[in-house]
C-alpha cells in the first residue's frame, strides 16, 4: 500500500497497490453503526479552485492531518463529499502496510464480526488508521513514515514512497462500514497516533488474540 513515475489515478477505487484476492475468501464484516462526525454523503460539484470552508470534510482534524502534504487536497474533499475514495499518497504523512484478511481473521473465534476484528487491532495497541479494502480481502494499516523501508516480514506487504503505486484509497472520512472500503478504525489526527512496525509484527505473532 517511485512518487513521480505515474499520474495519481482517476479512479482510487480501481487498480492499486495491493493484487486483489478472489472475492469467496473474504469473510465479509457485518454493517456496524456509523460513527456520528463529519457529513460526507451530500453531493458536491466540480471544483476548479479550492476555496477554505467549502466542504465540510475540512473541519476534521484527523482530515487536515490526513492531506497535509496532498499538493491538491481539494481533489480529496471532492472526492468525499461525493461519498467515493481518495487517492492519498503515502510515504510522506504516513507509510502503509497490507495485511491479508484471512490471516487477521483465522484465529478469532465465532462470530468473526466487526467488534471483534476491531478488539483484536486494539489488544496489539493499533487504535485507529485502519482501512477495510473495498473487496474486504486486506486490512490497510497507516505506519510511521520510513516503515516500509525496514519491513522484513514475509507474511504482509509494506508500501512506501518507493512503492510502484505508493497510494492509499482513503474512504470518506467517518464511514465505518460498507458497501465499499471503509474505516475499520478511524483515521489518525496527530503522527504520534501511527502504529508502529512492532504493534503490526505483534500482531502477526498472534500475540494480541
Amino acid at each position: 500500500m517511485s512518487l513521480h513515475e505515474h499520474d495519481r489515478p482517476d479512479d482510487p477505487e480501481g487498480s492499486g497497490s495491493v493484487t486483489p484476492r478472489d472475492d469467496h475468501a473474504a469473510i465479509h464484516i457485518h454493517p456496524r453503526p456509523q460513527r456520528r462526525g463529519v457529513s460526507i454523503f451530500g453531493g458536491a460539484p466540480p471544483v476548479t479552485g479550492w476555496t477554505p470552508g467549502r466542504y465540510l470534510t475540512e473541519g476534521s482534524p484527523a482530515v487536515s492531518w490526513l492531506t497535509r502534504n496532498e499538493s491538491e487536497p481539494a481533489r480529496a474533499h471532492e472526492r468525499w463529499a461525493l461519498g467515493q475514495s481518495a487517492a492519498i499518497t503515502v510515504g510522506r504523512t504516513f507509510d502503509l502496510i497490507v495485511l491479508p484478511s484471512q490471516l487477521i481473521e483465522a484465529t478469532i473465534k465465532a462470530p468473526r464480526d466487526g467488534w471483534a476484528i476491531e478488539g483484536t487491532f486494539r489488544r496489539a495497541g493499533i487504535t485507529c488508521g485502519v482501512v477495510v479494502s473495498r473487496r474486504q480481502d486486506t486490512y490497510q494499516v497507516l505506519v510511521r513514515p520510513g516503515t516500509a523501508r525496514k519491513w522484513s516480514a514475509d507474511e504482509a506487504t509494506a508500501i512506501g514512497a518507493d512503492a510502484h503505486q505508493p497510494f492509499l484509497h482513503a474512504p470518506p472520512p467517518g464511514r465505518r462500514s460498507g458497501p465499499g472500503a471503509f474505516w475499520l478504525l478511524l483515521c489518525p489526527e496527530a503522527s504520534d497516533q501511527l502504529a508502529s512496525a512492532d504493534m503490526v509484527l505483534a500482531l502477526l505473532r498472534g500475540d494480541a488474540r
